[in-house]
């Protein structure tokens, strides 16, 4: 059974939007989904140990919503993948974060 996907409003007490970071696989995807959680990022940033590659984080947004979960693709300034290439992929959210320094 596919969970409804959070609303396009901001989250609230009575309905508290949950994201989980780094997700890297159909494995990680449903320990989501099972936790309740509404968000799954997906990291595309080539630098970060959680990195997935774009064609992986493609199928993997395609997983999260046939499990009722929003993906969220996360990148920083100044990555490899276009604006285009980043919609392309399909996801719910695009979540920039600046560099740590």
């Amino acid at each position: 059974m596919t969970r409804p996907r959070p609303a396009g409003g901001p989250p609230s007490r009575t309905s508290p939007w949950i994201k989980v970071c780094g997700v890297r696989s159909f494995a990680d995807l449903e320990l989501c989904a099972g936790s309740r959680a509404t968000h799954a990022g997906i990291n595309v940033w080539p630098e970060s140990p959680r990195a997935v590659a774009p064609r992986q984080a493609e199928g993997l947004v395609a997983a999260a919503r046939s499990l009722g979960v929003a993906s969220v693709l996360v990148v920083l300034p100044g990555s490899p993948l276009s604006p285009e290439a980043l919609l392309g992929l399909a996801p719910d959210y695009v979540q920039t974060l600046d560099p740590v320094p």
